[in-house]
């Protein structure tokens, strides 16, 4: 965990507002601050972490609690039941994925989860995620994905949807097929913005051969 929290945090005495511009910064501080959390908390992430803190923030103001999620759902049952638990990725692995990205790129990311939660769009397109999502609506998913993907520099863009979703779409998608190779019968629980669009996961399961039916 020592490994993890230090791909999320500068060492001292590097800080945040030293990495990315002073306009960007104050209004990161701002952002933090209405939420009431102290700037030397602020100081001390990394513009990722930055982004992710405050779009996690947005998501809590709109009422989604991250310890209701399916996900967590389905690993209650599955340890009540007794059932063998294996993880496709680490917090760890993600982040090293994260911080592996540029300055540049973070900078971007963090930049867009500020401006979206200035103008409220941030909070519109969770909520029209939610909303697919009940509705088992896989384009609209993507869509909502993409569309949020093209608010950044085209460089940006292009290391992130590398970085979040089409790198980790094929090592889980190797790490799935591996177990579908197996004797076992295997219940798999991914994000949903990972299985949708031409490099989502069910995309590359076909590609390997398997049929993938949607119930």
């Amino acid at each position: 965990m020592v490994g993890a929290m230090g791909a999320t945090m500068y060492t001292p005495p590097e800080t945040l507002s030293q990495n990315i511009p002073p306009a960007l910064y104050a209004q990161v501080r701002d952002a933090f601050a209405g939420a009431g959390l102290p700037e030397q908390a602020v100081q001390s992430m990394k513009p990722y972490m930055a982004a992710l803190v405050l779009t996690m923030l947005e998501a809590a103001r709109l009422g989604l609690d991250p310890a209701l999620g399916i996900d967590v759902h389905l690993a209650t049952r599955a340890r009540r039941d007794g059932k063998r638990l294996v993880t496709l990725e680490s917090i760890g692995m993600q982040l090293a994925l994260l911080d592996g990205m540029s300055r540049d790129t973070q900078v971007a990311m963090l930049r867009n989860a500020v401006d979206g939660m200035r103008s409220g769009a941030l909070g519109r397109d969770m909520t029209a995620m939610v909303d697919a999502w009940r509705a088992g609506d896989a384009e609209r998913l993507d869509e909502i994905a993409t569309r949020d993907l093209e608010q950044l520099p085209p460089a940006a863009a292009r290391a992130l949807r590398e970085t979040l979703y089409d790198q980790r779409n094929r090592d889980m998608t190797d790490a799935i097929a591996t177990m579908l190779a197996g004797r076992e019968i295997v219940l798999v629980a991914v994000g949903a913005a990972h299985l949708t669009g031409p490099s989502g996961i069910v995309r590359l399961l076909e590609t390997r051969g398997f049929a993938v039916r949607r119930l």
